[in-house]
């Protein structure tokens, strides 16, 4: 019996251990040639048996196969598999980008990283710099609110010269003889994928489950501080320091925004750059709004009233009082702008 016909014999038989047996009895050239042939879908394995497949099909460098079978299995996977499949997974890519154009593959991806993520046996840096590899898929879907969360927001967190390296990815620096120098393709897909990182950052630095040690916050903020100026980036920084800060929830003992430590930091850092980041984040945490056609600002004013009537409760923060109150400003403009765009429309439509 040639090759191929016991091939096409074998693959209809369970894919399962005593086939794979059977087959390796054969010979080594004929069982390779079954795991390179043979579908991951139709297999009836679990456990140990499951662990010796994927090995196979990782063997003949099937990665992307055994992505695309076998993801919804992840939590029956040991880590070092797992960080193998997604290794080889890049690896195929990178020889062959065509393999992304299933539509299932980046769904699949996702979900191998979703379950390393609850992993605790691996180290931070282990999944945040897979994560880094894959980030245009594992960045390209949204939350009820926001970006979705990975281990790289964690690590950023956790590492402020982390998070000053993609700031110097994304950013040039604010004194440079550099603005005319051709930027390289490699330049540009590190800042590309810095862009992504830093816009899906939301991580409040300190914070473990609702409580933020603010001795820890002010750490990495200092730390961030000091090598974005050595690397002639503070400004930028700063602001993306208020960026992440801005989109932090109210206070759980008074219910006012900013939380009590942001505030206390706040005035302790008399920053207008960080406040003006804070700002900005705030006003993104928003998002879309529908009206009516002729309905004016009303929802802007009705923002308006709230952030100043919590302006007036902020009196020992002075900062942070002044900073409510131009989060107010802004509104009242805002809806000031959309009584005119209500106005022009109903003369449009007479």
């Amino acid at each position: 019996m040639g090759l191929d016909q016991l091939i096409t014999s074998v693959g209809a038989w369970p894919h399962k251990r005593t086939t794979w047996e059977y087959v390796e009895s054969i010979g080594q050239h004929e069982a390779t040639a079954y795991w390179q042939s043979t579908p991951a879908w139709c297999m009836d394995a679990e456990g140990s048996e499951l662990v010796s497949a994927i090995q196979n099909y990782l063997q003949v460098d099937r990665a992307e196969y055994v992505v695309d079978a076998l993801a919804m299995k992840a939590k029956e996977l040991p880590s070092d598999l797992l960080l193998r499949i997604i290794d080889q997974f890049a690896t195929r890519i990178a020889a062959n980008p065509e393999i992304l154009r299933s539509q299932s593959l980046g769904f699949d991806i996702k979900q191998l990283f979703a379950e390393l993520q609850r992993r605790t046996d691996l180290p931070l840096t282990e999944v945040a710099g897979r994560e880094y590899q894959f980030l245009p898929i594992l960045r390209e879907e949204f939350t009820e609110d926001g970006k979705v969360s990975l281990t790289l927001d964690r690590y950023m967190a956790e590492d402020p010269r982390f998070f000053v390296r993609i700031l110097c990815d994304v950013y040039r620096p604010a004194q440079t003889e550099e603005d005319d120098v051709p930027i390289s393709d490699e330049a540009k897909a590190r800042a590309n994928l810095g862009w992504r990182l830093l816009e899906g950052f939301k991580e409040i630095p300190g914070t473990s489950g609702d409580v933020v040690d603010v001795e820890r916050l002010r750490a990495w903020v200092a730390e961030v501080r000091r090598l974005a100026a050595e690397a002639g980036r503070l400004k930028v920084a700063e602001h993306r320091i208020g960026n992440v800060l801005g989109r932090s929830g109210p206070d759980p003992a008074d219910n006012l925004w900013p939380r009590r430590e942001i505030r206390d930091c706040i005035e302790d850092w008399q920053s207008k750059e960080i406040e003006h980041g804070i700002f900005l984040g705030k006003l993104n945490t928003r998002g879309g709004t529908q009206r009516g056609a002729y309905e004016g600002g009303d929802q802007e004013r009705v923002i308006a009233a709230s952030y100043r009537d919590d302006a007036s409760k902020l009196a020992p923060w002075p900062r942070t009082r002044a900073l409510v109150q131009s989060l107010a400003a802004y509104f009242d403009s805002e809806g000031r702008r959309e009584d005119v765009r209500a106005r022009q429309a109903q003369l449009r439509d007479r």
